[in-house]
């Protein structure tokens, strides 16, 4: 069994968004996404579906021309290879699970 606090790892860095992953298995990856307000993490795709979960802030999800508000508590699925972006309202903190991720 492995353990983390969360809250622990939660950090921003003025230039760019923060990516670190948390867990890896050999079919999904588990990682915190941290975006100061004002900053984009740019389009983007990922080799299996995803899941995105907002713990804190506000931010906007980009599925193409789509859009959906992401605030404490909301949670998305992408499928696979869908291109997308997000754009941080303000400071936000994202939980990502990639499915089908590489090792």
């Amino acid at each position: 069994m492995e353990t983390l606090n969360i809250l622990d790892l939660i950090s921003f860095d003025e230039k760019k968004p923060v990516f670190r992953t948390l867990f890896q298995t050999s079919g999904s990856r588990l990682a915190l996404l941290c975006v100061r307000g004002g900053q984009t993490v740019p389009e983007h795709s990922a080799p299996g579906p995803i899941v995105v979960q907002t713990l804190s802030g506000r931010a906007i999800f980009y599925n193409g021309i789509e859009s959906f508000e992401m605030k404490a508590g909301t949670l998305l699925r992408l499928e696979a290879s869908r291109a997308h972006r997000v754009d941080a309202q303000e400071d936000t903190v994202l939980l990502v699970t990639i499915f089908g991720a590489p090792m």
